[in-house]
């Protein structure tokens, strides 16, 4: 993780520089093969649990709360922070923020464990 961001602007730089510059995404197929070997030789294998079942509510509220805050914040440094679209969005943000807490707090099987 630390030799990512030093490697992968020389490496695909490289790419670029001497083969088409779609090579640059071919670079995932053998990490991504180099991944799937790992997981076969070093993951144990854990029995399913079926009796589980998905958190539905975090499942919805997690993809919407993030973004639409961070939307908010982004409104807020651009247009200020009196914004009415700065504030509804943050407000509409942390609302969703809040709830998702809530859920995540008292649901059985929660989507994040707090």
């Amino acid at each position: 993780m630390l030799l990512a961001p030093t490697i992968g602007p020389a490496l695909s730089g490289f790419l670029v520089k001497d083969f088409n510059w779609s090579t640059v995404f071919l670079i995932n197929l053998p990490v991504g093969i180099l991944a799937l070997i790992f997981i076969l030789l070093f993951l144990p294998n854990f029995p399913a649990n079926k009796a589980s079942k998905i958190d539905l509510k975090g499942a919805l509220l997690s993809p919407f709360a993030f973004p639409i805050l961070i939307y908010g914040v982004h409104i807020g440094a651009d247009k200020g922070w009196s914004n009415p679209s700065a504030i509804a969005f943050m407000s509409v943000g942390l609302l969703m923020l809040l709830l998702f807490i809530l859920v995540e707090l008292r649901v059985e099987n929660p989507l994040l464990h707090l």
